[in-house]
């Protein structure tokens, strides 16, 4: 009910009534085998229902894979919290009182709303990710619609504006391609690596293995994790760049 209507129904000492809970929610979970299995389904790796699955707008994979820039990393970092030495200290970009009144003004002042061209791009995304799908599977619903329709007007209001631009749209419908569908995309390319019964041979035999398979949806993920980088790196430059800079 708080996720689907945004109110919370209350019965209790005689008084019932239906409060407001507009908020977001950020939640996180563990594989319910403690690891993470490829070849099973987001919602089969979590076991949670799908009708509350599809309630949240992005789904990030963050799986633990050795790296070994990364796990130094972590390590050096985990390191310095239990060191005598001096702690590197890493300054913001902005402040935390800056930060805290921007997204104050933000969310009491602006309410964008949808333009014409942004209707349309929203129209026709939404159309391609349901044709993505095929007759026994759908793969997009309205809620996913709704989601790109949130996700556009979050966009347009950490900019201050007025408008959704079709801009906006197009960033929505990369984010959502980059969460929620990019592990879909993988798990289909590996299911098709076992299909027709010959397991991992029929695919071997045409020079395209599990390893190849692998290094395809990994390279993907982490295009799509160095252009958000990019995009968010220049979204901070052009809203906190110096008044005549």
């Amino acid at each position: 009910e708080v996720m689907e209507q945004q109110t919370v129904s209350v019965a209790k000492a005689g008084i019932v009534c239906s409060l407001n809970a507009r908020t977001a929610i950020l939640a996180s979970a563990n594989p319910a085998d403690s690891c993470y299995n490829p070849k099973l389904s987001v919602v089969e790796n979590i076991k949670l229902p799908k009708n509350l699955m599809t309630r949240f707008d992005l789904i990030w994979l963050m799986l633990d894979k050795r790296h070994r820039d990364n796990d130094h990393r972590l390590a050096m970092h985990l390191l310095s919290m239990y060191s005598e030495g001096e702690k590197k200290q890493v300054e913001p970009e902005v402040d935390a009182e800056t930060f805290r009144r921007y997204v104050s003004f933000a969310r009491q002042w602006v309410f964008p709303t949808i333009s014409d061209e942004a209707a349309e791009v929203l129209s026709a995304s939404y159309m391609d990710l349901r044709n993505q799908g095929s007759r026994e599977v759908i793969t997009a619903t309205p809620r996913i619609l709704e989601s790109l329709i949130r996700i556009s007007e979050s966009l347009a209001k950490m900019e201050l504006r007025e408008s959704v631009l079709a801009s906006d749209v197009n960033e929505a419908v990369r984010l959502l391609k980059a969460a929620t569908y990019a592990h879909c995309w993988c798990q289909r390319r590996q299911a098709q690596a076992h299909e027709g019964g010959g397991g991992l041979v029929a695919r071997v035999a045409d020079g395209e293995g599990r390893g190849h398979e692998r290094r395809q949806c990994q390279g993907g993920a982490q295009r799509e994790a160095g252009r958000a980088q990019g995009a968010a790196a220049e979204r901070r430059r052009v809203l906190f760049r110096p008044a005549g800079g």
